[in-house]
């Protein structure tokens, strides 16, 4: 089974373009997205939901409002890649197109361990160059 799976949003070109003309989209719309995402994860994962992490031209500040958002979420352990594939799919979809903001959305699972030993050119990008949303706490480090 493959380690690494990616979820986005499958939609035509005309239902984006049409979703994209009816709202605008603002830096504090995507990051309002991002924030519901991230709430939304924590309460289907709990302490399985490792660290959610911002990569590609959203993290380097380079984007402009067409960009999409690229998330990693990292689970501490994934039993089924599949079903996790399509859970992490339908809460990018939930709190973006249902919501009536349509942020365009990437989502890449990985186990915890993986993301941070993997090899590959994709995964020492993203260990170069994503930025925190959000990440687990040791349970030592809460007071």
């Amino acid at each position: 089974m493959p380690s690494l799976v990616v979820a986005s949003i499958a939609m035509t070109a005309r239902e984006i373009e049409r979703a994209m003309a009816e709202t605008k989209r603002t830096t504090e719309q995507w990051r309002a997205v991002v924030a519901d995402f991230v709430a939304a994860l924590r309460e289907k994962y709990g302490d399985n939901l490792d660290r959610v992490l911002l990569y590609g031209s959203r993290a380097r500040g380079d984007y402009d409002e067409d960009s999409d958002v690229d998330t990693i979420v990292a689970l501490k352990h994934i039993d089924d890649y599949r079903k996790r594939r399509q859970e992490v799919w339908d809460i990018a979809y939930s709190v973006s197109f249902d919501s009536g903001r349509p942020v365009l959305f990437s989502a890449v699972l990985f186990e915890r361990g993986e993301l941070e030993t993997g090899r590959g050119p994709f995964r020492l990008n993203v260990r170069r160059e994503a930025v925190p949303v959000w990440w687990q706490r040791s349970k030592s480090a809460r007071h």
